[in-house]
């Protein structure tokens, strides 16, 4: 293994992974569950080995090439997927590699703290892209307090090295390093899998060497492919609804979970994509009615704001009554596109902002 960018496969570059005490056995269900109810239909697959990006540039590869095989994935994925294994070497602690969350949505740690607010949870961090875009840290979790943080990073808002540290220091961590002049030399990655290995577990082995006791992994489906439905896992409902419990929500689309049904997943799938042009729908009556209100000098010009909204919502909602879907669809979108603060913005007290809250009563 090598820890200079230049020198890496794309999967080394992006290293995630949470370190959480439990055996596999019993926490393997409930992580699944956790990401069951991040993705409207997950696939799975046991004793995966290699990391999640280098599956998905396998399966990327194959597809593109035609060696698909009979268990791997349909079409192109275009997502990783999340891989929980046991280290041979540590049976009492599940580890949970999750690279590239967090970026458009909610992150996969604090999801998995909800369900586990007991268990303190570890998370290490590594991206590597180029010498002058890094990012080395740590981050623990309990429950929905970050009991702390320290890293170091460069390229992604500043373009020097940068120190952060918060919290009270774990055990397992060489304070001494972080008195060192040079930031780099505080945290990196030979740090990260040294401290990686404090908890038992051998890097060259289990991480680098990919010798698990069992692992098992989960990718999502494409959510406009309906020959998917050959590869949906049905399994990990009732823990699904358990971590819905305790607060975790589905995030693409939002706040429609009500409004499918997964046993129907052929349905589903042409339903997410048109769910997908609605929220594109939704983004540009957002962008335009904003351009107007900000050229609006006069009362009419902002009324013409508001019924470019009015008539967005409107469309959506009569192509989601024509597809048989709820029609809440349209209350849906708008709150999460911003509709409503762009509407209040231009004016409450008008004949078009009665029309658009009337779309929500019918």
């Amino acid at each position: 293994m090598t820890f200079e960018p230049t020198h890496m496969e794309p999967w080394e570059k992006h290293l995630s992974l949470t370190i959480v005490p439990g055996p596999f056995e019993k926490l393997a269900p409930l992580i699944a569950g956790v990401v069951r109810a991040r993705e409207f239909a997950i696939g799975r697959t046991h004793g995966e080995r290699m990391p999640p990006l280098m599956w998905l540039s396998e399966m990327q590869r194959r597809a593109q090439s035609g060696e698909k095989r009979p268990n791997d994935p349909p079409g192109c994925p275009k997502f990783n997927g999340t891989l929980i294994w046991s280290p041979a070497e540590a049976p009492d602690l599940t580890v949970v590699e999750h690279p590239l969350d967090g970026i458009t949505r909610p992150e996969f740690p604090a999801d998995l703290a909800r369900v586990l607010p007991s268990a303190k949870l570890i998370t290490f961090d590594s991206i590597m892209e180029t010498a002058r875009r890094q990012h080395h840290g740590l981050k623990i979790r309990q429950g929905k307090y970050v009991l702390r943080k320290a890293f170091t990073t460069i390229g992604f808002e500043k373009h020097r090295w940068e120190w952060h540290e918060e919290g009270k220091p774990e055990p397992f961590e060489d304070c001494a390093l972080y008195q060192s002049r040079q930031i780099t030399a505080r945290f990196n990655r030979p740090i990260m899998t040294r401290y990686i290995k404090s908890f038992g577990i051998d890097p060259d082995r289990s991480l680098f060497g990919r010798n698990f006791k069992a692992s098992l992994h989960l990718w999502p489906l494409p959510d406009n492919e309906p020959a998917a439905i050959q590869f949906y896992c049905t399994d990990y409902d009732d823990q699904a609804v358990h971590a819905r419990s305790c607060g975790l929500r589905k995030y693409s689309p939002s706040d429609l979970d009500d409004m499918f049904e997964e046993e129907n997943f052929e349905q589903t799938a042409l339903d997410l994509k048109n769910m997908d042009r609605w929220a594109k729908t939704i983004q540009q009556a957002r962008w335009k009615a904003g351009q107007s209100a900000e050229r609006a000098k006069t009362p009419s010009g902002r009324l013409r704001a508001q019924w470019r909204v009015v008539d967005a919502v409107k469309q959506i909602q009569e192509e989601a009554l024509a597809a048989g879907l709820d029609p809440h669809v349209a209350r849906s979108l708008s709150n999460t596109g911003g509709l409503n603060a762009v509407m209040k913005e231009l004016g409450e007290d008008t004949e078009a902002y009665v029309a658009y809250q009337d779309c929500y009563t019918k």
